[in-house]
């Protein structure tokens, strides 16, 4: 049975007040550390002990100062107080000290800043869902420092949106021709794929602009729609392997540059009635007529509906 476990006041408890954990480290995930006034704020996993804490941060102990944090959870162990094999609750915060932080794990657990080149599309600025995905290994979505050549793309507006509507963006593909040092950065000459002849500067880093990786975790051209067309329309499949799902018929295929439904979209008219539009990727747990058909790669999150296919005249607005 869980219960509280408070660390026996220190001699001197009079001159050392509780410590008051920084708003910063409030908001790191289990496994993660916040560097802060000479401390690193650990939060635990579920059932983690000290003991493993001090083995993979290679320390001897936690840090002195953890008896001034109010409060800890713990599950069982510790006979009333924080010993090395008490077995912590999910999310209660201890102290590293300075020793930690040239371990190779402390590197490993500070909390992540910026999402990866994936979900930046998927229109994250935090990096939030990236971490709690354990998705450390990707690159920040602005890295490396782009060079001529790099594959990039950048967000535009497709539409103003209503009163109904929040506007609606973009991600356009294009090439760097030149980067050139702007004091506080680069300014990249991006040829965008429908207009290579004409580049336009863009300023990096910023939000608006996410460095393709070359490791084929994200595709560095758009798909070829004549040729999807040709291999798609008039597929059969069944979206969800549930019971009772109808089978449905590719009607629609398109190329998608909307943030959060980006890619190829095939249109789908169940034998039922039903008319969806579906990521590609979305049909990755689909039943195909033809198996070859079926995406490999797991499905990010996509959580807006089709938008209008876009047509080839639309103006892109910042």
């Amino acid at each position: 049975e869980a219960f509280v476990l408070r660390l026996p006041a220190a001699p001197d408890a009079f001159d050392a007040p509780p410590l008051v954990v920084p708003r910063a480290a409030g908001q790191i995930l289990p496994g993660e550390v916040y560097e802060s006034g000479g401390w690193g704020y650990y939060r635990c996993r579920e059932d983690e002990t000290p003991h493993q804490l001090c083995r993979r941060f290679e320390i001897a102990d936690l840090d002195d100062a953890t008896r001034r944090l109010p409060l800890f959870s713990c599950r069982r162990g510790g006979g009333g107080r924080l010993t090395r094999h008490a077995i912590m609750r999910e999310g209660t915060t201890l102290l590293l000290p300075v020793a930690a932080f040239s371990s190779p794990a402390f590197g490993d657990a500070i909390k992540r800043r910026k999402p990866c080149a994936w979900c930046r599309l998927e229109g994250d600025t935090g990096a939030l869902h990236c971490r709690g995905e354990d998705r450390h290994a990707a690159a920040d979505y602005d890295a490396p420092t782009p060079t001529a050549g790099a594959r990039v793309r950048t967000r535009w507006r497709l539409d103003d949106g209503d009163a109904n509507a929040p506007p609606r963006w973009g991600w356009y593909y294009g090439t760097v021709t030149r980067a050139e040092d702007s004091g506080d950065g680069l300014t990249l000459y991006v040829g965008y794929d429908d207009d290579p002849e004409t580049p336009v500067d863009e300023r990096w880093p910023t939000e608006d602009l996410v460095v393709l990786p070359t490791d084929g975790s994200l595709p560095l051209y758009p798909p070829d729609e004549a040729e999807m067309r040709r291999r798609y329309l008039g597929a059969r499949v069944r979206p969800r392997l549930t019971r009772g799902a109808a089978p449905a018929v590719v009607a629609r295929c398109y190329v998608s540059y909307q943030e959060s439904f980006d890619g190829l979209i095939l249109g789908l008219k169940g034998d039922d009635g039903t008319d969806a539009d579906y990521q590609l990727h979305d049909l990755h747990d689909a039943l195909w007529d033809d198996p070859s058909l079926k995406p490999t790669r797991p499905a990010p999150r996509a959580s807006l509906p089709a938008p209008p296919r876009r047509s080839a005249g639309v103006a892109r607005a910042r």
